[in-house]
Order: structure tokens, then C-alpha cells, then sequence
């Protein structure tokens, strides 16, 4: 009885812009309670997944991809009238047109109209399942898991030696450091975090107690060079980016990167200005700072930075120039750091 329950469905999905966010969004269906599987492909702006019906709705599934970030997702399923799919997936030829679901619901029609809806699916949805079920035990659904990385557990992570974090798409990269940057942490540190971050993006909010765990327990091996890389779609990203260096222009970059990542749903000019005075920077100063744009350029010179190495999204972090991309846990960042110090000894 519990094989009935299983089903697989396909999400489109707009406002995906990165490699990053894909895997974000992939890492945030395979947590949620009732969740199989889950494979986002940036290329195809789709989601595969397969769930369990009984712990989770397909309009749930496709509303909790549109609240990971400034996303949309609409249900896409073929529906079959009796007759299963073949080996390749094609449809039967009688098969009624694509269905598809929006997760932006925002009025009281949508809603009424949906349990016609479900009524449909529930016959395209016992040939999926019995598909699925025939090419993919219950049995092997840990294994999956294990293999497409789900969980950043010590069996798939790399080994302490060979200087790579999980996932790594770029390669091997170089930085400059000098004492102009933004740094957290040992200057001299052997191990240096080059973090490219927007603080609009709620994934490095996200990440942003993994990397003070990172400081806190390796204090003498690691340092955090933070470098802005707004991107275009947030509507505050580079004057916040701007904000920050104004606050760095009096000695209080930290303190305002801390601010802003607490504050990220209230970002506003007025309150960028607000927290300015509340850190006690000089209002004047830093009013006449961030109106004039006077980082701008700098902005756009970590930006352009960003982009020579490869960034595409944030958060992109790289370890002694090796990329981790996007808010992976800390496990990962502690395999690649330990083994950058073993390369070290």
C-alpha cells in the first residue's frame, strides 16, 4: 500500500538564473518531509521530483520552490486516459493536453477551480506510478539519495587530500589579498575564504551561520575575504553592496554586513541610512556617501572580479581558490579546509 502512495511530477520554473540556484533549489525539495527525489536541471529550467502524495500536494511542492527564492513554478504533467506510458515516456495517443499549476495562486477562482483539477490527474498519476515503480524499487531510494549527493555526509564527501569541495564547478583559481579587502578573521591564515555574496540573496543569508562557524573553529587556520557581487534581479542588491562600503569608509564594514544580513527583508534606501545612524557612523557622511554612488565602481570591480572566475550565482565561496558553490553545509566546507591544510603541511 505504501508503493501507491509515491508520485512523480515535473515543475517549470521562471526567475532561474544559475547554476547555483538550481542546486539551491534542488538541495530544498530533497529536505522537505515527504520528498523521494528531486533533479533541477538550470538548462531546462525544470524540476523533476518524486513524493510521496499521502505527506505533501503537488501545489505544496511547487509553492515551496517559489518561497526558496524569487521564483515561480507551474506543475507540468501529461495525463494519460487509461493507457501507460511506454519505455521511452511517450504518451498514449489519446492523451488530453499538458496540465499546469501555478504556484502564484493570489485569487479565490484559482483556488475553487483546483480540486477539479487534482480529480484529473489521478489517472495520468497511477501510470506514472506503476512506471516509475517498475524501473525504480523502493529499496534503491536511499542509494539514489547517496548518489546525487542529497546529504553532504563523510561516505560521498572527497577525500582530506586532494583539495576539492563539494560541488565544485570551476576550476582552480588565484587571488590577490591585501589589507584593502574585507577580511574576518587570522590575516595570515593558510586557508583563505573568498566569498562572492549579494546581500539580497537569501542564500547567503543563509550560509551566514555555516562561515562564522567556519571562523570560530578553525580562529588561527582560516581568514573570510568578502567581495560584493550584486545581482541584477535584486532590487537592492547593489546599493546595499554600495551601503556596505560607505560603512566600510568609517571602520564599520563588518558591523553593517552583519546589519543588513539581519534586516534583508527590510531593505529600503531610508533604512540603509537608518542603520547607518543606529551602528553610529556619521549620518552626513554616509547620506552623501551612498546617494552619490560613490562605490559604485568599487562594486563593480569585485563584480567583474567575480565573473573572470567564473561566479554565476551566490553564494559562490572559494577555499584556497577551489569553488564551493552555493549555502552547502558545513561538512562541506570542512573537508575542503582540512584538506587544504593537509596540502599545506
Amino acid at each position: 500500500m505504501e508503493i501507491k502512495k509515491m508520485k512523480k511530477a515535473k515543475y517549470k520554473i521562471a526567475g532561474m538564473h544559475c547554476d547555483a540556484c538550481a542546486a539551491l533549489i534542488q538541495s530544498g525539495l530533497r529536505d522537505k518531509a515527504g520528498m523521494a527525489d528531486a533533479k533541477v536541471s538550470r538548462e531546462s529550467s525544470r524540476a523533476s521530483v518524486i513524493f510521496d502524495e499521502q505527506k505533501i500536494t503537488e501545489l505544496e511542492i511547487a509553492e515551496l520552490i517559489g518561497g526558496i527564492g524569487d521564483y515561480s513554478a507551474e506543475l507540468e504533467r501529461e495525463d494519460f486516459a487509461g493507457e501507460k506510458a511506454d519505455s521511452l515516456g511517450r504518451a498514449a495517443k489519446d492523451s488530453p493536453p499538458t496540465k499546469k499549476l501555478s504556484a502564484d495562486i493570489d485569487d479565490s477562482s484559482s483556488v475553487k477551480r483546483l480540486p477539479t483539477g487534482l480529480i484529473v490527474l489521478m489517472t495520468g498519476s497511477l501510470m506514472l506510478n506503476l512506471y516509475f515503480l517498475a524501473k525504480t524499487p523502493l529499496s534503491s531510494v536511499a542509494e539514489q539519495k547517496a548518489e546525487t549527493g542529497q546529504e553532504a555526509t563523510e561516505s560521498n564527501l572527497p577525500s582530506a587530500g586532494n583539495n576539492q569541495a563539494i560541488p565544485s564547478v570551476l576550476p582552480l583559481q588565484n587571488f590577490q589579498i591585501t589589507g584593502e579587502d574585507h577580511i574576518r578573521g587570522n590575516f595570515s591564515a593558510p586557508v583563505t575564504l573568498v566569498e562572492f555574496s549579494d546581500f539580497q540573496c537569501p542564500f547567503c543569508e543563509r550560509i551566514g551561520p555555516t562561515v562564522n562557524k567556519i571562523l570560530n573553529d578553525y580562529p588561527d587556520e582560516v581568514r573570510l575575504v568578502y567581495k560584493n557581487f550584486p545581482l541584477s534581479f535584486h532590487q537592492y542588491g547593489q546599493q546595499a553592496a554600495e551601503a556596505s562600503e560607505c560603512a566600510s569608509e568609517q571602520g564599520k564594514f563588518w558591523e553593517y554586513h552583519d546589519k543588513l544580513f539581519a534586516n534583508q527583508s527590510d531593505f529600503s534606501v531610508e533604512n540603509f541610512k537608518k542603520w547607518a545612524k543606529d551602528l553610529n557612523l556619521d549620518s552626513g557622511k554616509f547620506n552623501l556617501c551612498l546617494d552619490s554612488g560613490k562605490y559604485s565602481g568599487k562594486v563593480k570591480s569585485d563584480f567583474d572580479e567575480g565573473t573572470r572566475k567564473g561566479v554565476n550565482g551566490t553564494p559562490t565561496i572559494f577555499v584556497n581558490g577551489q569553488a564551493v558553490v552555493g549555502a552547502q553545509p558545513f561538512e562541506v566546507f570542512k573537508r575542503a579546509i582540512d584538506g587544504a591544510l593537509a596540502e599545506k603541511r
